[in-house]
């Protein structure tokens, strides 16, 4: 007779402790909403602005316009020149640093390419007045970059929706039935699967024509349509459950392995 044993080894890791506590204050709100629901709530939404801040800072804000603005505005360069032209005198100021560190500050003129400066400010501009809509008395200035951003994107979306879902799946639709191979022998595979996509294409939208009734041969066609929508809508409902499932099992390999270490001996 053979018994098995259960062994523990807490992790001595502070941060999968906080790991592992922040998943219970979660995960007790199946029993109620409690304060310590709350605090990793409130703690989730502000560590995830604070990331996203900083994350949209330096991938967008540092490079298109920090950068930007000094690359037009070269101050450096453009006076180094004009000293060489004996057209202004050399200006150079010093500074002490700390750790003992000296530098020396230079002036000049800088050259300005205007419509490569326009392209900086105005977006930057409209990105200033969207953050207007904390200020109370004038957060109707948010409306303005809002209404375009909701204008450009429409249109974009539009545009991509119209290529990938309708002129592809046409396209898709409207394909050869009979695909041969390059030894001139029928490829039975392609063939019956575009042969699928066109039976369920057709069906589906007859499910959809409510113009008449559906009675006789036509109830069947619609539900063989109906077959197909289930298909799809199976398949993408079993997506989401796998996607779920696949977080479930890294929350719980966080805690039974990482934190608590159980092992059966």
């Amino acid at each position: 007779m053979s018994f098995a044993f259960i062994s523990f080894n807490l992790s001595n890791d502070i941060l999968v402790w906080l790991s592992a506590l922040l998943i219970l204050a979660i995960y007790s709100f199946l029993y109620r909403d409690n304060f310590y629901y709350k605090i990793a709530e409130h703690l989730f939404v502000g560590v995830s602005a604070g990331y996203w801040f900083v994350l949209t800072y330096w991938s967008f804000i540092h490079p298109n316009v920090v950068l930007a603005l000094l690359s037009i505005f070269d101050i450096n360069s453009i006076h180094n020149e004009l000293i060489r032209a004996g057209i202004i005198p050399y200006i150079s100021i010093p500074v002490e640093l700390p750790f003992g560190i000296s530098k020396s500050i230079s002036f000049g003129f800088p050259a300005v390419n205007i419509l490569n400066l326009l392209n900086i400010i105005i977006p930057t501009t409209l990105g200033i007045m969207v953050l207007l809509k904390l200020v109370p008395k004038i957060g109707w200035v948010s409306r303005i970059p809002i209404a375009f951003m909701v204008g450009v994107t429409a249109g974009i979306t539009i545009y991509s929706i119209g290529i990938a879902d309708v002129i592809k799946q046409i396209s898709s639709t409207i394909d050869p039935f009979v695909h041969l191979t390059k030894e001139g022998e029928v490829n039975w595979l392609v063939t019956i699967s575009d042969l699928l996509v066109l039976i369920g294409v057709l069906t589906s939208l007859l499910y959809f024509y409510f113009s008449t009734e559906f009675k006789g041969g036509i109830n069947y066609i619609v539900r063989i349509g109906i077959m197909f929508l289930m298909i799809a809508f199976g398949v993408a409902f079993g997506y989401t459950v796998m996607a779920r499932v696949s977080l479930a099992i890294q929350i719980f390999d966080i805690l039974i392995n990482k934190w608590l270490g159980i092992k059966i001996i």
